[in-house]
């Protein structure tokens, strides 16, 4: 039997990119499809041991929707009750005019072939859109043998192995995505048409002109931002009373003044902060020169852990925070570095890297980077007097099974991408990796308490003996603090010793970070789809 392998990967990008590996730099050939930006490439590829020629194109994400039968569509049809059972409104799945292009080629394709592999996402959406395309490529040609590929890299390496062992689709993940997709459209049509009529009905306005949309992770999402709202709307500051205490250390033949945190923290009884504060007083004026007693000098060691390894939510959040970058680019910017092969998978929950990943060569390959290489070629040769060596990262708690924590797969090109904000995407994600990839830093922490009649302050020195990861992950700091030599039953001149009066403030307004996190915590949306939901909410102008 003559065999042609008929190929389809999610986006055009992607099959390209795939192409140009597979084919092994002997290049293809491309034609056009019925779609412009779906093209069609051809080639011979080596499969099961003999070389067959290969088709290579592309969806654009999801090839069909789900909408009810026509008689529900209109907003009197019925009533929105009947919109949540199976038993009182019918849905139908269908490629919409918009995709018919797609279709077409891949009826046109399917028809020659004798194999379908499907290279879609490894997610739970790509196994949807899998069988979206499997459903259509049979429809012409239900003799087609249908393979997944499965990758979470596009390399040579990752594509290669991913032929070299192609699986089944998984019927119970795309069952899950389709129930998923049913109870959003039932849960959204039925309450948005509920509530905008309701609104129209209650506030007499015959003519309502936005839609009051309701989303089973809009709302929830949305719930979240407002709550913090209010809670800075009805926030009554209280009044707190703090004795401030600085001390003037002797060091080097120069005054050193040093600021002391009061072991209370704060007081919000007004009468007893004073009698507080006047019995300090009097005790330190009761003194010759004024001073406060060193009751104990503390050392410890101090360690901060190396960062675990990325995962997608912990991306979102990170990169908003530390480059402010929204959500929603980044998984675009992220998406664009994993289809030209420069970063693993980004919609993972993986924070944990298998054992049979060779981690030692992805670090090797960033030996070129002019920013870091010194730091890579530190890590892969260490030095008995260089603290910075290759460690093992540290394992997270999550496995999604599926998809190796983000990191990168090859080198920046020498001039940079095409956009800046795939240059700090892929130099954020490249720093990360390499700081977990490499030593914990340590530190020596000082802590003075003195004593002034009752009270008790302390105050905190650090000294960095070891930066390790801080050196190249350059997103967070840890700097020394110095602390003049003394030592306890020293008496030390009281420099200022006062009572301040501070209001308690309400939190701040959530940041986009904050969001994530939260959503995260209740389980609103998922690791590929709480970008949507916060951009969902913009775009719809969505107000309390």
């Amino acid at each position: 039997m003559v065999v042609r392998v008929l190929n389809v990967a999610e986006k055009p990008s992607a099959a390209k990119e795939i192409s140009g590996l597979l084919s092994g730099g002997r290049g293809y050939q491309t034609r056009a499809g019925f779609s412009s930006y779906n093209k069609v490439f051809e080639f011979e590829c080596e499969l099961d041991r003999q070389r067959v020629p290969f088709v290579f194109t592309s969806v654009s994400g999801h090839l069909k929707v789900l909408d009810f039968e026509d008689r529900y569509r209109k907003w009197g049809s019925c009533s929105p009750r009947a919109l949540l059972s199976r038993s009182t409104s019918n849905l139908v799945s269908y490629v919409p005019s918009g995709m018919k292009p797609i279709e077409n080629t891949l009826h046109r394709e399917a028809r020659g072939c004798t194999m379908l592999v499907l290279w879609l996402d490894g997610d739970s959406e790509g196994e949807n859109i899998a069988y979206e395309v499997m459903s259509v490529c049979l429809s012409k040609n239900p003799r087609l043998l249908v393979k997944r590929a499965r990758f979470s890299a596009i390399t040579t390496r990752d594509v290669r192995q991913a032929l070299d062992n192609l699986g089944s689709l998984n019927a119970p993940l795309n069952a899950m995505v389709e129930a998923r997709q049913e109870l959003d459209l039932r849960a959204g049509a039925a309450f948005t048409r509920f509530l905008t009529t309701r609104v129209r009905d209650e506030f007499l306005v015959s003519e309502l002109k936005q839609v009051v949309s309701y989303g089973p992770c809009q709302f929830p999402t949305l719930a979240l931002v407002v709550d913090r709202f209010l809670t800075i709307q009805s926030f009554v500051p209280q009044e707190f009373f703090v004795i401030d205490l600085t001390l003037s250390f002797a060091n080097a033949g120069r005054n050193v003044s040093v600021k002391f945190d009061w072991n209370r923290s704060r007081l919000f009884d007004r009468f007893i902060a004073s009698a507080v504060f006047e019995i300090c007083y009097e005790s330190a004026i009761g003194q010759d020169q004024e001073q406060a007693l060193v009751v104990a000098v503390q050392k410890s060691q101090r360690t901060r852990w190396k960062p675990l390894p990325l995962a997608t939510v912990e991306m979102q959040k990170q990169v908003s925070r530390k480059l402010g970058m929204s959500s929603e680019v980044t998984m675009q910017v992220a998406e664009k570095l994993y289809t030209q092969g420069f970063i693993s998978y980004p919609r993972t929950e993986t924070d944990v890297f298998s054992r049979n990943l060779n981690l030692m060569e992805l670090v090797q390959n960033q030996a070129s980077d002019r920013r870091w290489g010194s730091f890579v070629t530190r890590l892969l040769n260490p030095s008995q007097d260089d603290p910075v060596r290759f460690e093992w990262p540290r394992a997270g708690k999550n496995n999604d099974e599926a998809h190796p924590p983000i990191h990168p797969t090859r080198p920046a090109p020498p001039n940079g991408f095409e956009s800046r904000d795939m240059d700090r995407l892929y130099e954020y994600i490249a720093r990360r990796f390499l700081a977990c990839c490499s030593v914990d830093a340590k530190g020596s922490e000082t802590v003075i308490v003195a004593q002034v009649g009752a009270e008790l302050f302390n105050a905190k020195g650090m000294i960095v003996e070891r930066q390790g990861f801080y050196e190249v992950f350059i997103y967070d700091r840890w700097v020394d603090k110095d602390l003049p030599p003394v030592g306890t039953g020293d008496r030390v001149p009281i420099e200022a010793l006062e009572l301040r009066t501070g209001k308690t403030e309400p939190p701040p307004l959530l940041s986009e970070s904050d969001l994530i996190s939260l959503m995260d915590r209740h389980g609103i949306g998922t690791d590929a789809t709480i970008a949507q939901h916060i951009q969902k909410i913009l775009e719809r102008g969505s107000k309390a």
